[in-house]
């Protein structure tokens, strides 16, 4: 979660932008409901050497959980990584979350049902790519940068 000190029509313009400009190309926008969903192949939103990191960091504890075929593939292609962000104006705050899904079509297609959780530390990576990427839109329109929620803030 973060919060744009902001109104939420210009907040849901600069991360549409945002997804556009992480190579993450935006499927879906519903002003209406706060919803947004952009989707690439993978590497995207990370580079391929990120990716990399990401196989040899999280591939052996995948291994260790799921047995011998539960591996990372070091080709990104094979997966389609999917960004859902949910805006919510509050006052005259819009609160920003995203959520991660990495789907691998050609382990579906041999009949296994994987997992859909993006590994950690590429969520880690590509939110950090993200919200740098907003706080540069949100500044070119004269807008505060993203921040954490205060603890007032949790609950609304």
């Amino acid at each position: 979660y973060r919060v744009v000190d902001g109104d939420y029509v210009a907040v849901f313009g600069a991360v549409r932008k945002t997804f556009i400009d992480i190579g993450m190309p935006v499927q879906s926008a519903l002003i209406d409901k706060g919803l947004m969903i952009a989707e690439n192949t993978a590497p995207a939103p990370l580079t391929l050497e990120e990716w990399k990191k990401v196989a040899e960091s999280e591939g052996p504890r995948l291994k260790q959980i799921g047995g011998w075929m539960f591996a990372i593939s070091d080709n990104p292609t094979e997966y389609v990584v999917t960004v859902r962000a949910t805006l919510r104006p509050v006052g005259g705050k819009t609160f920003v979350r995203l959520d991660y899904e990495l789907e691998a079509p050609q382990i579906r297609a041999m009949g296994v049902t994987p997992s859909k959780h993006a590994p950690p530390l590429a969520v880690q990576i590509g939110s950090l790519k993200f919200w740098s990427a907003l706080e540069r839109n949100l500044a070119a329109v004269s807008m505060k940068a993203p921040r954490r929620r205060s603890s007032s803030e949790r609950d609304a």
